[in-house]
């Protein structure tokens, strides 16, 4: 199973094929195009199936793609309040809870990026299993907890370990939280403003199945998104 997390930063119709390129069965692509834009142009995603969370402005919407014979429904305990963090079940050759992020909420401005996913965790706490995923973009890290003074990246970390979640890029890599080598962000398209704010975390038992996990060059992306596409590969074996 390969899974694909990019902000894309703005127009889904043209960064489809880039999208399709890396092969994703799974696309979680935060920042896209407003897709009544897409629909009133009469523009067809090649994507098999596809939802959207609108934040509440245009080209603000976080989209999940599916690419292959994976089938997605929203749960019915989605709370929208929390922009967005929204809880999926998936079934194909594996089947799990995913929970897409786009972790912006301007209409709450005390608690905009990794204080909504926090709000989620501590709301869908009963939820998380032993077989389940977060992944997009959380527009946070570690190291900006002394920076603002807010602990709230080292308590989604806190939580989520407590439930036996654990990041993929931090597993795979051995690396510590705020000392990625590898950026998923280059600020405004700022080569020396690097930071690493796209994550993924997942249960026990898909940690022990990354077969590769693969973030996007600076010099092939960078005309496209200030954000890096993050491929993660799992093993289908049982």
């Amino acid at each position: 199973m390969r899974i694909l997390c990019w902000n894309c930063e703005g127009s889904l119709r043209d960064k489809e094929e880039a999208i399709i390129s890396l092969n994703p069965d799974i696309a979680i692509i935060p920042e896209s195009e407003y897709f009544k834009n897409i629909d009133s142009d009469n523009y067809h995603l090649q994507a098999k199936q596809h939802l959207w969370f609108p934040r509440g402005e245009r080209n603000k919407v976080l989209s999940v793609l599916i690419y292959t014979n994976y089938k997605m429904d929203v749960y019915d305990y989605f709370k929208k309040e929390y922009k967005i963090i929204a809880p999926l079940s998936i079934t194909g050759k594996a089947t799990f809870d995913l929970y897409a992020i786009y972790a912006n909420n301007p209409e709450d401005p005390d608690n905009q990026y990794i204080e909504q996913v926090l709000k989620a965790i501590n709301h869908y706490k009963d939820k998380l299993n032993n077989n389940c995923m977060l992944i997009g973009d959380f527009n946070s890290n570690i190291i900006f907890d002394k920076t603002y003074n807010n602990t709230d990246h080292s308590r989604v970390i806190e939580l989520l370990s407590k439930k036996h979640i654990y990041s993929c890029y931090h597993s795979y890599f051995k690396e510590e939280p705020g000392k990625e080598i590898m950026p998923t962000l280059y600020m405004q398209k700022n080569k020396n403003r690097p930071y690493h704010i796209d994550c993924c975390f997942a249960s026990e038992a898909f940690i022990k199945k990354i077969k590769g996990i693969t973030i996007g060059k600076y010099k092939d992306w960078i005309h496209l998104s200030d954000h890096m596409p993050i491929v993660f590969d799992f093993s289908d074996q049982t």
